[in-house]
Formats: structure tokens, sequence, C-alpha cells
């Protein structure tokens, strides 16, 4: 069984409190509307924003549609928890943002609440996902490998915790009759 991390309940609460129950639903200009994020595209890396009120995204216009997709939620991240300018985030602490905004791209393009509609088994998941949420092959990839490898460490745990029973019944038995 799968077990949502807080910030996946956080993502699905909110979701499903604004209407967002499809894959057509996560849509970068509407999710920028309800922010009040202008987006802008341009041929340049991707970059975020934040003077006073106002907050905007550029995206690369280079890329494809899944790509610039990722890049948008990406930054969103970053709107939403990394106040300031992007220029002004420590060193120190960049890669850690990145890692978590790639997270949060995952969770906000393929929420679990949608995602467990799929057959996890079938080989073209990737593929199919990545059609219907319009995001790269890539991120489904991480995205399924990160709730099959959820779902075995929760199942290992459930029958780890059932063998420790056993043992422990068993050393019981066993103190009881010495």
């Amino acid at each position: 069984m799968y077990k949502v991390t807080a910030t996946e309940k956080w993502i699905n609460t909110h979701y499903l409190a604004n209407g967002i129950l499809t894959p057509e639903d996560i849509d970068t200009e509407r999710f920028a509307a309800y922010f009040d994020i202008k987006v802008i595209y341009r041929p340049m890396p991707a970059r975020y924003d934040m003077f006073g009120d106002y907050m905007s995204i550029v995206l690369d216009s280079r890329q494809s549609k899944e790509e610039i997709k990722e890049q948008f939620f990406r930054m969103l991240y970053f709107i939403m928890f990394c106040r300031g300018h992007q220029t002004a985030i420590d060193r120190n602490n960049v890669q850690k943002h990145y890692e978590k905004a790639i997270t949060f791209t995952m969770y906000t393009t393929l929420p679990y609440f949608l995602v467990k509609q799929y057959e996890m088994c079938d080989p073209n998941i990737h593929e199919k996902l990545s059609n219907d949420f319009v995001v790269t092959e890539e991120l489904c990839t991480k995205r399924i490998e990160g709730i099959r490898n959820r779902i075995l460490f929760e199942s290992l745990k459930t029958w780890l915790n059932a063998l420790d029973h056993l043992v422990q019944q068993y050393l019981n038995s066993y103190f009881l009759k010495v």
C-alpha cells in the first residue's frame, strides 16, 4: 500500500478543494492565474522573479511543452517556498532547493490520487502518463519508481513487523517453558 507524504497530502487537498480532478486541470496558465504570476516565454533558461507583489516566471520557449510545464512547476516551488530573488538564494542551499523543486514538480504534475488510477504494472505506463499529464517520460519514470519503492518499503516494513511479532511470541513462549 502506498503511503502519501505530507507534501502530497497537502497538494491533494488543495487540488480537490479547487476542482483539479483530471490531468487536463493541471494547467500552467490556470496555476499562474491563481497565484497571480505573469508567465513569459523567451529563448533563455527558465527563471523566476519577485519584486514586491510582482511575480513572474520566464519559461524557455526553445523547450518542448512537457519540459516547459516542468519548468513552470519548478519555478513555482521557488516562488512559494524561497522568498526573494533567485540570485539571493544561499549557494550552499541551491542543490537542496533544486532537489525539493524536482520532488514538488513530481507531486504537483503527477499527483498520486490521479496516478493511482493507472495500471502500475503496465509496461507503457510512462508513455501514457507523459501523454496524459503532458510531462516528460523521464519525470514519469522517476515518479513511478518512487511510488513502487514506497509500496515496497511499506510492504517490507509490514512484513518485518509481523516477523518481529512472531519472534517475540516464540521467545516469550520459550522462556515461559524454561
